[in-house]
This record gives structure tokens, sequence and C-alpha cells, in this order.
């Protein structure tokens, strides 16, 4: 198998790249997604952070804004099916182990990751 060569070593790295991946939740049924940007992600982590504790360096995390971000992280990222955050937030709860799957391929984790204090 040839070895792609790219002129830049950062070309390996593309975030408009469309992946496949199969949702467990969904029956094994194919969604296709790209990668969230530096910036992008950049931008959910600063929302995550309401205030910092007492002693100043202890970041205190907004639950409420979490919530909205695994929205809108999945409705920019999806490709295939298309979907908008009210549409998301319209779902019964029993689709939240659909939108748990979904967010963690996105983050690049295994599902049943724990997250550290910033959410990462």
């Amino acid at each position: 198998m040839a070895k792609t060569t790219y002129a830049n070593a950062f070309d390996l790295f593309n975030a408009t790249e469309e992946k496949v991946a199969k949702i467990e939740a969904l029956g094994g049924a194919e969604v296709k997604y790209r990668e969230l940007t530096m910036a992008e992600t950049d931008g959910f982590a600063k929302r995550l952070i309401k205030d910092y504790g007492t002693d100043g360096s202890s970041p205190v995390i907004d639950f409420d804004e979490a919530t909205v971000i695994k929205y809108e992280k999945m409705a920019l990222a999806l490709l295939s099916p298309k979907v908008t955050v009210d549409e998301l937030m319209a779902k019964p709860t029993s689709f939240a182990p659909v939108v748990n799957e979904i967010v963690a391929l996105i983050d690049g984790r295994d599902e049943g990751e724990e997250l550290d204090e910033e959410g990462n």
C-alpha cells in the first residue's frame, strides 16, 4: 500500500474531511460528520467556565451551557443527517444515548470516558 505524502505535514489534519461512523444507539445506522476546528473547540471550552472558585484557580463549570454545547457540537459537526439545535432539543429523552454517542465521537473519546474539570 502506497504511503500518502503531503506538501505540508499539517495537511494530514483536515477538519473538513468527511468521516463515517456507525452509531450503536441508532441500531448501527451510519452518520457522516467532520471534526471540529481548533477555534470551534476552543470557543466551546471557554463557554463551559462560568467562574472560578474562591481559590481563583478551580474553574466552576456552567452545566446549563454544557448541555447546549452538546447540541451545538452535534448540529455543527454532523454532515448527514443534518440536524438543528432546535430539532435536537425537541427530541424525547430516549434520544440522549444517541446524542452522547455522537458527541463522544466528535470529541474523539470513548462514550464512557470521563471528562476532566474543564469538560475535556
